[in-house]
């Protein structure tokens, strides 16, 4: 999700640690995507209250906890995350305070509210995975119902007195909760009243920390058999007019091994034939721009099985220009044509592939082409999982300069191992036939020949197909700008291990890089003081006007000592005209706050020298 930082380990965290990366199929990477990502656990109860527990001891990065109840006396035979001095509280208040005393550095969100139909999407869109621990039917099949909508994987548990069930739901690759043998016709819509409560005794503790165990292999990408159940037997999903049998364990594939020879007429070979018919599945890169909107109304249009996957970056313009930005209208646009969506977010891994491409950068700090061998990996590898058998784009060849030439789509197809697999619609007829197009999966003939940069084209098929309400028609990178790409290359210069905090720092105020080499940024309004405030914690100090109109000022603090020369011309130079000095200033340490005063000083020279951008 687009809230997720890659984690590097410390000598610390390596400590703490070592015994989950002593196992084989963990190791040191494992480890860093477990403390980079996130789950969500609807329900604090018998279930929930183990597997939280496990989630922060294994250090899952962050962690959400969603449970709309208050703590009973009668919970806490069961429910082990609370005490006896935590009833009446929240249930989320209580599970959050003994999550911290576990780990003081997880980062913990509390939805102290029921899951209903109205929030479930979105509550699933900002986790890796979702853990279900509630106790009536209702929720568990709304959480199934949702992780099916945004294509987010879901642990389902389940017990009533001695007995339980799990299930790891991979939406796409394997069976979801409905699936399972049919109960009442009431409790099989999600979110509709009338489910029964269930007893949960010492089992629910086991099948906690089995929900704890699935959902920490889901989270770094070792993640169960989709659909496996257990000792339980699993129905895929029906396919119209023919009988299902049951699937024993194993691939959710339902075709039939190689070399069975299945009779004509029989059940099996029904429901053969009903495989057969489906619409292919395939992989749909989703800006939410133009170009990818089309290109999912063609093949909509062609029968095929959309997924689609969002990336969020931190470099986006569009992000930059609207709280939401790209990200917002990608699920605008997968929800209005009924497309599953998964958002994926560029993190620390790609920080590193901004600092040291392998195919060069453009006109900035931008790696247009190794960018791109990054994202179709990730969708590569997200097409294996569900079991699709293309990935569909909306690019344009020479539309861009870098990454959108015919030799670059070949070099990017080549290294992302991804030849042969790549539809796109709007530039298929320039381009040799894809393997989608070469088995008939979609029609060759129906697809464009587009090229060069005027969007005439794509205007008028908008007008047409009655597209409308896209703002990011072309999209935009930061890393393409002059003022911005300096920062980066300063950021990259004197820092040997940047991270996300250090690149949303580079988005605000105004940077300055003097000859001693400390660093200074200014906020240019009130908005960017806030911000600043926030991003600096634990970065650098920060000084904010105290009474005044003025700039709030982050500097690279030198032995603890207070920079007077800096704030002073500073504070003198961007705050209001008019402000009687000297100024009163407030610094915000790790190690606590005072209150300064600091002198004006107009002698602007060095400052105009050591300005970045």
């Amino acid at each position: 999700m687009g809230y997720n930082n890659r984690v590097k380990l410390d000598d610390g965290n390596t400590l703490r640690y070592s015994r989950n990366i002593l196992i084989r199929e963990i190791g040191p990477e494992g480890q860093e995507k477990i403390l980079g990502s996130s789950a969500l656990v609807v329900g604090a109860g018998g279930l929930g209250s183990p597997a939280l527990l496990y989630l922060a001891a294994a250090g899952i990065g962050r962690i959400g906890v969603a449970d709309r109840d208050r703590v009973e006396i009668t919970n806490l035979n069961r429910q082990v995350i609370h005490k006896e001095t935590s009833v009446g509280r929240r249930k989320v208040e209580s599970a959050g305070e003994c999550i911290r005393a576990i780990r003081s550095d997880v980062l913990l969100e509390e939805h102290w509210e029921a899951l209903t139909a109205e929030n479930a999407v979105q509550r699933f869109r900002e986790y890796d995975v979702v853990i279900d621990g509630s106790d009536n039917f209702p929720t568990k099949y709304l959480c199934s119902d949702a992780s099916v909508r945004t294509g987010v994987p879901l642990v389902h548990a389940g017990v009533l007195r001695f007995g339980g069930q799990i299930l790891t739901v991979i939406p796409g690759a394997g069976p979801c909760l409905r699936c399972l043998p049919a109960g009442r016709a009431h409790l099989r819509r999600g979110g509709d009243p009338g489910g029964r409560r269930g007893h949960r005794r010492c089992v629910a503790g086991r099948r906690g920390a089995q929900d704890h165990h699935r959902g920490r292999r889901t989270a770094f990408g070792q993640a169960a058999r989709p659909g496996h159940p257990g000792r339980h037997r699993l129905r895929p999903c029906r396919f119209p007019g023919s009988a299902v049998p049951r699937l024993r364990r194993g691939s959710p594939d339902p075709s039939a091994p190689r070399g069975l020879r299945v009779r004509s007429g029989t059940e099996l070979h029904d429901r053969n034939e009903a495989v057969n018919a489906r619409p292919k599945r395939a992989v749909l890169l989703l800006s939410g721009g133009l170009d990818s909107t089309l290109a999912a109304r063609m093949m909509l249009d062609q029968g095929v099985e959309l997924f689609a996957l969002h990336f969020t970056s931190p470099f986006c313009t569009c992000t930059r220009a609207s709280g939401s930005g790209c990200r917002s209208q990608a699920q605008t646009v997968a929800d209005r044509m009924g497309i599953p969506i998964r958002t994926v977010s560029k993190g620390s891994e790609y920080i590193e592939l901004v600092r040291n491409p392998r195919h060069g950068k453009g006109s900035g700090e931008n790696p247009c082409i190794d960018c791109r061998i990054f994202t179709l990996r990730k969708a590569r590898e997200y097409m294996e999982q569900i079991g699709a058998s293309f990935l569909v784009t909306g690019e344009v060849v020479g539309q861009r300069p870098m990454s959108q030439r015919s030799d670059a789509f070949r070099i990017i197809e080549n290294r992302s191992g991804c030849q042969g697999l790549v539809l796109r619609p709007l530039s298929a007829k320039h381009f040799e036939p894809t393997i989608a197009e070469r088995e008939g999966w979609v029609d060759r003939e129906s697809l464009l020949d587009i090229s060069g940069r005027s969007r005439k084209e794509q205007i008028r098929l908008a007008q047409v197909w009655g597209v409308g309400d896209y703002p990011c028609p072309a999209g935009g990178c930061l890393l393409t700008e002059k003022s911005f790409s300096l920062k980066v290359r300063d950021l990259f210069d004197h820092c040997a291990d940047p991270d996300m905090t250090d690149i949303h720092l580079l988005k605000i105020g105004r940077h300055f890089r003097f000859a001693d080499g400390r660093k200074a940024i200014v906020a240019r309004n009130e908005e960017e003081n806030r911000k600043l405030e926030a991003h600096c914690r634990g970065k650098m100090p920060v000084y904010i006007a105290n009474g005044f109109s003025g700039p709030s000022i982050g500097v690279e603090s030198k032995n603890c000592a207070v920079p007077t020369d800096l704030l002073s011309r500073l504070f003198t130079r961007y705050s209001k005209p008019g402000t009687t000095t000297p100024f009163s200033v407030r610094e915000v340490t790790p190690s606590g706050e005072r209150e300064l005063t600091i002198p004006a000083n107009t002698d602007f020279s060095e400052m105009n020298r050591a300005l970045l951008g």
